[in-house]
């Protein structure tokens, strides 16, 4: 017999209540999933079974059925070669005609335009006017009369100048503006008609006559 004595088993201490139904619960969850662990493997293992099963029936249909023989290929007819096309003839090469050169255009002579030929200068003061000259509208009807035809501003200038003495040009064009004295026709200038009859035009005249200055305009 053993000699050493055995000790006594500790016994389990008492759990209570609530411990107990924790403890409980615990068993109860790795129960559940003990379970559902061993049913994935069974899940697994029957579909190994099932797959190795087809596979071995597989082999053995193989081994019964007796090896066909390779067929032996036949030759293939070779294709008759195309026909070669003939080749087109040659268009002959047209030679490149080389244009002679157009003719230098002789250069257009400039057309030389005269420059009008200057007016004779007339001076810008003739004189200095002389003692009871008439009015410069008074001096343009006297040498229009006496002219006896239209006469450009010019003309009516150079002559009552040169009677009377020195009137301005600008002095002129302001008395021929006058319309009821002077009518114009192109740069022509004549006494107007409308203000004149034939008696003071017959009038004037012989006043332009007797008047020694205007008569002797040359």
């Amino acid at each position: 017999m053993d000699t050493k004595t055995k000790k006594p088993a500790k016994k389990p201490a008492k759990k209570t209540p609530k411990q107990a139904i924790a403890r409980i619960n615990s068993l109860l969850k790795g129960i559940d999933n003990s379970v559902l662990v061993i049913n994935k493997h069974k899940t697994v293992l029957n579909d190994a079974v099932k797959e190795a099963r087809s596979l071995m029936g597989g082999l053995s249909n193989l081994q019964a059925a007796p090896a066909k023989k390779p067929e032996a290929k036949k030759p293939e007819a070779k294709k008759p070669a195309p026909a070669k096309k003939p080749a087109l003839a040659k268009k002959p090469v047209k030679k490149t005609e080389i244009k002679k050169p157009a003719p230098a255009k002789k250069p257009v002579k400039k057309t030389e335009i005269k420059k009008p030929a200057p007016e004779k200068s007339v001076p810008a003061k003739p004189g200095k006017p002389v003692e009871g000259r008439p009015s410069l509208k008074e001096a343009v009807k006297q040498i229009i009369v006496a002219g006896g035809n239209p006469m450009t501003a010019a003309d009516i200038w150079k002559q009552a100048t040169a009677k009377w003495g020195y009137w301005s040009r600008q002095s002129l064009y302001n008395v021929l503006k006058d319309e009821k004295s002077f009518s114009r026709a192109g740069e022509k200038f004549s006494m107007s008609r409308s203000t004149v009859d034939d008696a003071e035009a017959d009038k004037f005249v012989q006043q332009v006559e007797s008047n020694t200055v205007v008569s002797n305009v040359q």
